[in-house]
């Protein structure tokens, strides 16, 4: 059987007394706009609601989110846009009471795929295009496609392109969908209303109080325009683009190490990730930039308080999930993960100083490494 005859395979088995959760990634705009795609779906084809949606942050499968799904009774889990590879432990665990499916494009350090879990990864289902290029958005609507009628959604996996820098290799399709909303074609596609759409989304996550509001807002628009012209969104957005132009504006207080940038910011909103992608293509364009953001509270498991880290290499100097992977491993409760050009981690906040050290190590180890004949 192939990945998606056994994605087929795992929708077509739920039955109408299962209790199913989608799981998604957080503050992402592709995490979002798969997560809404993938809820659409699964109510279109099995003329059900979905029972709950969890939104998480980018660090796995932890015991917190385990305990809830216990609680909640469920049985069949859905991850979208995670990276939940490293979290074997609690894979395993989880899979003596739920079935699980994941849906993915991450570089992935392990093959989930067992007797219990359902893996798809972009890689599975077209390996001439680069998983980080493939976004979840724009997989979950080529899956769910295969089931049901979801043209409807094109719009929405649009957008999840654009969040996540997937739309120049999508470009056909993302052309024919602007085109059957009216949307004017722009040389930058975030002056288009789609990108400005996107903006919207993106702002809107910068704000945990807002999670949930703005997956109903997104869930309930047919289309674009209403992500445009919603109020909170639009106040959203107001409020991150005065908080990145202060960042932006203050970038030179970043630390340098050859074409290593390292920025610790302590922003009102969340806003590393994407400050670290407008930086990467307009300021920093030949470096390696992270941004290390102090104002991220996450608290794990363990009772450890986390910061947020982004990171960003646009020419892929250096793989920078390779380089925070490799700067996280002896660092307790740490992680890291993501795609070549962009990835993202969590830290211990008192292994911070620590923590610059070793990028600053296996940096130079890499850039030394690549240049070697």
């Amino acid at each position: 059987m192939d990945h998606i005859q056994e994605f087929n395979s795992y929708i077509k088995n739920i039955k109408p007394e299962d209790k199913i959760t989608v799981v998604y990634h957080g503050f992402c705009g592709d995490g979002v706009c798969s997560a809404i795609i993938t809820v659409k779906s699964l109510e279109r084809t099995l003329e059900r609601k979905v029972d709950i949606t969890i939104h998480e942050p980018n660090v796995g499968f932890s015991n917190t989110l385990f305990e809830k799904l216990k609680t909640e009774k469920i049985n069949k889990v859905i991850f979208v846009d995670l990276a939940i590879y490293k979290s074997i432990d609690i894979i395993k665990k989880a899979e003596k009471l739920f079935d699980i499916l994941v849906i993915d494009h991450h570089e992935y350090t392990n093959d989930l795929n067992s007797a219990k879990t359902t893996f798809i990864h972009s890689n599975f289902v077209n390996k001439n295009i680069p998983s980080n290029f493939y976004p979840a958005s724009k997989l979950c609507y080529d899956l769910f496609s295969n089931l049901t009628n979801i043209e409807d959604l094109d719009w929405l996996s649009c957008l999840g392109l654009i969040a996540d820098a997937g739309y120049k290799q999508w470009k056909e399709f993302l052309v024919k969908t602007m085109k059957r909303y009216g949307v004017k074609e722009k040389e930058d596609i975030f002056l288009t209303e789609f990108g400005k759409a996107t903006a919207n989304i993106t702002s809107g996550e910068s704000f945990s109080e807002h999670a949930d509001d703005v997956f109903e807002i997104i869930y309930n628009a047919n289309s674009h325009k209403q992500i445009l012209n919603n109020k909170l969104l639009n106040e959203c957005n107001k409020k991150v683009s005065d908080e990145l132009k202060y960042w932006i504006d203050n970038r030179d207080k970043a630390e340098r190490h050859k074409d290593l940038i390292i920025y610790v910011i302590n922003p009102k909103y969340k806003i590393g990730s994407t400050l670290s992608t407008i930086l990467s293509f307009q300021y920093f364009k030949n470096s390696t930039t992270i941004i290390i953001d102090t104002s991220t509270k996450v608290i794990s498991d363990e009772g450890y308080d986390y910061v947020k880290v982004s990171a960003r290499d646009q020419n892929i100097n250096v793989k920078v999930n390779k380089l925070l992977e490799m700067a996280t491993k002896s660092l307790k409760g740490a992680k890291a993960g993501g795609h070549m050009p962009a990835a993202g981690g969590i830290i211990k906040r008192e292994d911070m100083e620590i923590f610059k050290k070793k990028l600053i190590k296996f940096y130079d180890e890499l850039t030394s490494n690549k240049h070697q004949p």
